[in-house]
């Protein structure tokens, strides 16, 4: 790198490294938010995971479930749930802006002339050039899951992820969208024990 920004390197050379840089610095990001989504949505979705609990006047109250001593309500002014509960709502937003972003590069990146050397073309290459979007479909089901089970009751969130689950398999044997056949069935046999996992 110092060799390249000395005098004797030239325009192209430069050029050549910068773009080696930026593809390595999003490369990183882009596994670090796919590998961190399910905790990072987890975190931003518990703000609004609250359970009611009876007051001393008999009229419920809704506290945090991951910090009990922390009131679900906006009326007190020293309260931290309205902060933490604006916090959160960005965070989401930035989420969605950084999971939209990501599809359409994505989709930028299959349909330009040079995709197969594209900054992005490391999410898409083990997948069928027909589904090269389907690491962002694992990553919405994983995102879901988690939303299902911090947002609503045990019974429901098993019921709606079993749902989740069962459309996400029966997609993977439709479309079948690894190039190899035994990562094909490894998907499959891995949603299918998810399943059973959440009935048993």
């Amino acid at each position: 790198l110092a060799t390249l920004h000395g005098s004797d390197a030239t325009p192209a050379q430069r050029h050549s490294e910068h773009a080696y840089l930026w593809r390595k610095m999003i490369t990183v990001a882009t596994i670090l938010f796919a590998f961190g989504a399910i905790s990072f949505v987890k975190s931003f979705v518990r703000a609004f995971d609250c359970i009611n609990v009876a007051g001393l006047d008999d009229e419920p109250q809704r506290f945090l479930v991951s910090a009990p001593e922390i009131e679900c309500t906006s009326d007190d002014t020293e309260s931290d749930y309205p902060l933490i509960k604006e916090y959160s709502t960005l965070g989401l937003l930035a989420f969605g802006a950084t999971y939209t972003l990501l599809w359409l590069s994505l989709g930028k990146s299959h349909m330009a002339d040079y995709a197969g050397v594209h900054y992005l073309s490391f999410i898409a290459d083990k997948f069928q050039d027909a589904y090269y979007y389907w690491q962002m479909v694992i990553v919405t089901r994983k995102v879901t899951l988690t939303a299902c089970f911090v947002l609503f009751p045990q019974v429901i969130a098993v019921l709606l992820s079993a749902c989740v689950v069962i459309i996400s398999l029966g997609m993977q044997i439709a479309a079948e969208p690894y190039e190899d056949s035994g990562t094909n069935w490894t998907e499959t046999l891995s949603l299918a024990v998810q399943l059973f996992m959440l009935v048993a």
